[in-house]
């Protein structure tokens, strides 16, 4: 890590130590992440947001300060156990990687020649999360439901975004049908992709878009924990450039500012139907600021014995 970067962004508290920035990173995409899932807001669960949104604040400000990360985190995970498992499934999936951490965490102590945040074990162990929440997500969708476009879930969730674009009714069947075949493609086939270097950038770029797509369909909540689990599956964010961490500054602001700026159009009761029409294209354009970095980064070579002890694992 270049001394620019480290005097530019250390913070108050902050790690100025090149083997920490892994780390830091790291949770602060992941706080980010857990505010996204409650970007639809409840009198139960408002604490936890403006929590959330507080440390979100902090580490716009001070980077590199890591205590807001662990506290909300601490807090959110202890918020997902006491609920589990009547809590949506991307919150419970974010809760068990907390868990993991923690546990690898302990182990590592008592190991001195392991590194929790490092590329060694991290990239292969997004791997294996990713895999897992793609192509189970598709699996499931493999049911005469599903694929019949008269009683496909795609038709209520897509008349958000073809509303908001207005697009003429004669051709939502179609979009409906491409839709229902292209998302069974990219959950179930692309994750294949992850497990070889030469592919895993296309699987990684591929399933962005799908973020996308399901974003701007009122689904960002999916997005914050997919890109925090495609950028660690490929970024080493040790060697990151002060430019790329910028881009990843923006991601998270922008990312923050489309579920603020939904609660107050909630509040305010503006827009009705293209809310969260208007918040996905938010979330889209902190989307676009971090693409380059995962674009740019150059795939790691997993070695067999990491997938037979860190990815397999985890699939299983």
């Amino acid at each position: 890590m270049s001394n620019h970067f480290t005097q530019n962004y250390k913070g108050i508290f902050g790690v100025t130590n090149a083997k920490n920035q892994y780390e830091t990173i790291f949770m602060w995409l992941f706080t980010c992440a857990t505010y996204l899932h409650f970007f639809i807001f409840n009198q139960y669960t408002i604490w936890l947001v403006c929590l959330l949104f507080i440390a979100n604040i902090l580490l716009l400000i001070y980077p590199k300060w890591l205590p807001p990360a662990l506290f909300a985190l601490t807090i959110y995970g202890g918020y997902a156990l006491y609920h589990f498992p009547r809590i949506d499934n991307h919150v419970n999936l974010s809760a068990f990687i907390l868990i993991g951490l923690a546990a690898i965490g302990l182990y590592a102590r008592f190991n001195n020649k392991m590194v929790v945040f490092s590329t060694h074990l991290m990239i292969p162990a997004a791997i294996g999360i990713a895999f897992s929440l793609y192509f189970f997500a598709g699996f499931h969708k493999l049911n005469t439901a599903y694929l019949n476009i008269d009683t496909s879930c795609v038709n209520e969730f897509s008349l958000r975004l073809l509303t908001s674009l207005h697009i003429p009714q004669n051709y939502w069947k179609p979009i409906r049908q491409v839709a229902i075949y292209a998302s069974l493609f990219i959950e179930v086939l692309v994750p294949l992709g992850l497990f070889f270097s030469q592919t895993r950038k296309f699987s990684l770029l591929t399933l962005i878009i799908f973020h996308v797509y399901i974003a701007l369909n009122g689904l960002s909540n999916f997005g914050g924990l997919g890109m925090l689990i495609i950028a660690t599956a490929s970024v080493n964010f040790t060697s990151i450039t002060s430019q790329e961490f910028k881009r990843i500054w923006w991601f998270v602001f922008f990312s923050v500012l489309s579920a603020f700026l939904y609660f107050l159009m909630s509040v305010l009761n503006l827009f009705g139907i293209y809310r969260l029409f208007i918040q996905g294209v938010i979330f889209t354009m902190g989307v676009i600021c971090i693409w380059p970095v995962i674009q740019h980064a150059s795939p790691t070579v997993i070695s067999r014995r990491q997938y037979t002890r860190i990815t397999i694992p985890i699939i299983l």
